[in-house]
């Protein structure tokens, strides 16, 4: 008889030894937590909150625009550049219910250090908090989403601020730049999903202390 592995003696009574694996993509999870929830606060950062019902509806709008004005198709790497906000969860979401990959992007990179995650991603699409949009690199990227001033009170529930495109810069002079709140008031239907549990969900990077990041 197999001895039981030594950690064992130390298992919490009734807490099963394995979890099965899931058979929802990240997506599915969150859509069964708002159907099950809705008003549920999904998410809370101060005195912002954001419920279940809200993220679900705010992340499919940005997905339509991501398909239908950024001409995202499945498997696209998206870069994602901002800090930790709402709209961080809602654009997370969002590239995922696009059946995009989410390419996140350090707060502390540098512009020649996102060039190389732009091109070794392959990524043309890019959702960029205002404070980082004028080190974004000149070449790759024709989308970009901006997360404005004011924006941050656009996650919260049902509040839209600053819609209408952003203006140009001399950085990526054929670049398209689109105020994050006209992408999500534009209310574009996003493709029924198609991403299952064995699709790649996350494009992360190491932080490059050494090199370009990996």
């Amino acid at each position: 008889m197999t001895e039981p592995r030594p950690h064992r003696r130390f298992w919490p009574p009734g807490v099963p030894l394995a979890l099965p694996l899931p058979t929802r993509s990240l997506w599915g999870l969150l859509v069964a937590s708002a159907e099950a929830q809705p008003a549920k606060t999904a998410f809370m950062l101060g005195e912002q909150t954001l419920s279940y019902a809200a993220l679900v509806q705010q992340a499919e709008a940005l997905a339509g625009w991501l398909q239908r004005r950024a001409a995202a198709v499945p498997a696209d790497r998206v870069l994602l550049w901002c800090q930790n906000s709402l709209e961080f969860v809602v654009a997370t979401y969002a590239i995922l219910r696009a059946d995009a990959v989410v390419v996140p992007v350090n707060a502390m990179w540098t512009t020649d250090e996102v060039q190389h995650i732009v091109e070794d991603s392959g990524a043309q699409v890019a959702i960029v908090a205002a404070e980082f949009a004028g080190a974004l690199p000149e070449a790759g990227l024709r989308q970009v989403v901006l997360i404005g001033a004011g924006a941050g009170r656009g996650a919260a529930e049902g509040k839209r601020e600053g819609d209408g495109e952003c203006e140009s810069s001399d950085r990526g002079a054929d670049r398209r730049c689109t105020a994050w709140a006209a992408a999500l008031a534009a209310a574009l239907r996003p493709l029924p999903a198609r991403a299952t549990v064995d699709d790649l969900a996350v494009l992360p990077y190491t932080s490059g202390t050494t090199g370009n990041p990996k």
